[in-house]
């Protein structure tokens, strides 16, 4: 997807970073390319399962049709160049939460801070524009990448499950945590998924 295609499509931008809807031309593109990189793939609950062009194309189009999920790739403003994702699934609007997840599928652009950036832009899209109280995440303790990301983008420690995963011959811990927006003090009603410009 090139800049011209972002922008048709682009829910709102941070300074590097275009958030915009995927489409089913998405799975053409880099994505197909991480999620088959181990490296890439590690940490992901996805990394079992044997990913071709259809199955991503569904994969991206049963998103898209599910209010309580909201899936955006990450694309350099510079370039329109797709770089990530993140997926708020699922979207619980009676209790004015999410679960977050996030990659960095282009390898050489680890350690930037677009991770942070992108985790930092969809927290504030949540609380300004679906009016969410809370976003959540969880991560291996492994995985130091993302523990950065999350820290540099304001969450906090909630919790830990010992010993939750195995991961590469060793046991590793699931740990917690958690951003809130306590202006949203009342749970938010469902709302299709509005374009905003960020101040």
């Amino acid at each position: 997807m090139g800049p011209a295609g972002v922008s048709a499509t682009t829910l709102f931008s941070t300074e590097r970073l275009d958030y915009a809807r995927l489409s089913a031309a998405d799975a053409d593109g880099p994505y197909l390319r991480w999620l088959t990189d181990p490296e890439v793939t590690k940490f992901l609950t996805s990394r079992r399962r044997n990913w071709d062009a259809q199955m991503l194309r569904d994969y991206i189009a049963a998103a898209n049709g599910n209010p309580s999920v909201l899936l955006v790739g990450l694309f350099l403003k510079s370039d329109g160049r797709h770089i990530g994702n993140i997926r708020c699934d699922p979207i619980k609007w009676e209790h004015g939460r999410t679960i977050m997840g996030f990659l960095i599928g282009e390898k050489a652009l680890w350690g930037r801070g677009y991770a942070s950036e992108g985790v930092r832009g969809i927290c504030d899209y949540a609380f300004r524009a679906l009016r969410l109280r809370k976003v959540y995440a969880s991560c291996n303790s492994a995985n130091t990448g993302s523990l950065t990301a999350l820290a540099k983008a304001g969450f906090h420690r909630e919790g830990a499950r010992a010993e939750h995963f195995y991961v590469d011959g060793a046991w590793t811990d699931q740990l917690l945590f958690a951003r809130f927006c306590e202006e949203n003090r009342v749970p938010a009603q469902p709302v299709a998924f509005p374009v905003m410009e960020r101040s």
